[in-house]
């Protein structure tokens, strides 16, 4: 069921004339998916979902997503691969690793040292506007 959500959200992209994005971080070059539990949200090619960790809340007010991936990559990687594929999904830019969407805040934050593989963790939190992440 998931592939087939995925495959059919990776279709409506490309058929609204969404180019696929080809960076990459350390080696692995395959395509960009996005995360399991986040409907229209990329996932870095090169990081990798922990989908345990992924905490989805739902009020009033919006939704509140946590959600972390590992991988072997870098913040200049990182900013340059969602500030060229989150605007194709209708966030703005607000910041170097911030970005705004209908109501919506979104920070992009490497957290904690690289592991002894050199493996990051990235967290991705998403609030209402006004509840912004105040880090850690």
């Amino acid at each position: 069921m998931r592939l087939l959500a995925a495959f059919l959200i990776l279709t409506s992209a490309i058929g609204m004339g969404l180019a696929p994005v080809s960076v990459y971080a350390g080696g692995d070059e395959s395509a960009a998916g996005f995360f399991s539990g986040i409907e229209d949200f990329p996932l870095m090619p090169g990081l990798t979902e922990l989908p345990d960790a992924t905490l989805i809340f739902d009020s009033p007010s919006g939704r509140f997503v946590e959600a972390y991936a590992t991988g072997r990559t870098s913040l200049p990687e990182m900013e340059q691969f969602y500030s060229s594929s989150l605007p194709q999904l209708g966030w703005d830019a607000t910041g170097a690793s911030s970005y705004q969407r209908e109501g919506e805040v979104l920070e992009i934050k490497i957290v904690g040292p690289a592991a002894d593989d050199g493996t990051r963790t990235v967290r991705f939190a998403i609030s209402p506007t006004g509840n912004e992440p105040t880090g850690d």
